[in-house]
């Protein structure tokens, strides 16, 4: 899970190529599918072959959903179609869109297939399956809305990976005087800064970021903008990559710019490392795992490297402070492991009952957590659930329980808009040959030059 961010970045067809290409697609696709044929009904107990799409490594997740969903419906087979990282973020468009589409395909939130499709009608409406489910209600509002296009949801998130925690050395910080915050959170950038410099003093390295990662740098505007603009800018800035969004909220704007200007404050006031813009993830991680730094910026996903064979350090968590006061930092979830279905599946009716069967608090529970040891898409399983997972692993989930998430800008968002994009600007910023201003100028360009080539 660590490398999430990593498959979103390798090298794709360009999001507007696939735009073209899925145009010739869905023409035909909108026809067949006029038809008012939902492929098949449920009620019969005619074979069925239900053909559901699964992504490498995760095959002992779908082959739980396969035999429970069969379990159930003794007439549906599920035959499992693996794709790989890449293709899942690229050539699989071509896949979905044609006449031999799958019933269940793989579609990651904002990868260039998502993007296509859902911009030309190559996905079916799913607003029935989250009815169904009550998914808006179990996702929370942060999240729900970053799943919808148009207002519509066209796919169903099965597990989620949060990122932007700050994990801390406890020991380290009692060392350096620093006053672990109240609620797992800091309540200013000043008490970050604060706590940087105590630690630095004290001998230990401030809080390790890997700047050369190509996404750790952008991870933080994911973590601060939810804090700076409205809940309506925010949604807006979600889905303004949309030619058929108005844009409502400018990256020129405060909600925006404010967050690089913290940013920009965190390098100058010395929160980061020294030579932070020359490293990448496990570059930054290995001083924190040798007890050689106060805090490291991961996910969930780190707390497998807290084991007695890796490191010494019992570490806790918190999440970086907001940008306006007053406003609480949640977590900041990637939910872009997707599933949704083609307009030219050939049982959708099927199709939509294993999607609701997927994000059923069985199937959350037994494969999602139980099986595959993920964090739930869902908020609202009980805890009896978990009990399987580390206690920072739950420890976190209840936060996300009581306080909600928000998903992460540059993992719905495009990426040749978002964080392959803005990436190394940041880093350019940080090195001092842009500025904060320049920099939104820049992303407010790069949007409108995104939006009329994909319109």
């Amino acid at each position: 899970m660590r490398r999430f961010n990593e498959a979103r970045r390798n090298p794709l067809p360009r999001a507007l190529t696939a735009l073209s290409a899925v145009a010739v697609l869905t023409s035909s696709a909108a026809a067949c599918s006029s038809s008012g044929s939902e492929g098949s009904d449920t009620t019969g107990s005619a074979p069925v072959t239900l053909t559901v799409q699964q992504q490498t490594g995760q095959e002992t997740l779908f082959g739980y959903f396969a035999k429970a969903f069969h379990k159930a419906h003794p007439n549906v087979t599920v035959k499992l179609q693996t794709i790989s990282q890449e293709q899942k973020a690229g050539s699989n468009l071509t896949v979905l869109g044609s006449a031999n589409a799958p019933d269940v395909g793989f579609v990651p939130v904002g990868s260039s297939p998502y993007t296509a499709l859902t911009s030309r009608g190559g996905l079916t409406d799913l607003s029935d399956v989250w009815s169904s489910g009550d998914l808006a209600k179990r996702y929370g509002s942060g999240v729900s809305g970053s799943l919808k296009v148009g207002g519509k949801p066209y796919v169903v998130a099965f597990s989620q990976a949060i990122y932007n925690v700050v994990w801390y050395n406890p020991a380290a910080f009692a060392k350096a005087g620093v006053t672990v915050p109240t609620d797992h959170r800091f309540a200013t950038p000043e008490d970050l800064i604060a706590a940087a410099k105590k630690l630095k003093s004290a001998g230990y390295a401030p809080l390790q970021l890997g700047g050369a990662s190509g996404y750790q740098a952008s991870w933080m505007v994911d973590a601060l903008l939810p804090t700076s603009a409205s809940p309506a800018q925010l949604e807006n800035y979600l889905a303004s990559y949309n030619s058929k969004t108005a844009v409502t909220a400018k990256y020129t704007d405060p909600a925006f710019t404010k967050v690089l200007s913290t940013l920009k404050n965190y390098r100058k006031s010395g929160v980061y490392q020294d030579g932070f813009l020359g490293q990448k993830y496990q570059d930054a991680e290995t001083p924190f795992l040798a007890g050689k730094a106060g805090m490291f910026l991961g996910g969930n996903f780190t707390a497998a490297d807290f084991v007695p064979a890796k490191t010494s350090v019992k570490p806790d968590w918190l999440l970086l402070p907001p940008v306006n006061a007053g406003t609480k930092t949640t977590q900041t979830g990637y939910y872009g492991d997707a599933l949704g279905i083609p307009v030219r599946a050939q049982h959708k009716a099927w199709a939509k009952k294993f999607l609701e069967f997927v994000m059923s608090e069985k199937a959350q529970s037994e494969g999602v957590v139980g099986t595959a040891n993920l964090l739930p898409g869902v908020k609202d399983l009980p805890a009896s659930a978990f009990t399987k997972l580390d206690a920072n692993s739950r420890s976190i989930l209840a936060d996300i329980a009581k306080n909600g998430s928000a998903a992460g800008w540059t993992s719905v968002v495009p990426n040749a808009l978002a964080q392959t994009f803005i990436d190394p600007k940041i880093q350019a910023m940080y090195s001092g040959s842009l500025s904060p201003s320049a920099l939104a100028q820049q992303q407010q360009d790069e949007l409108l030059s995104f939006r009329k080539s994909a319109s």
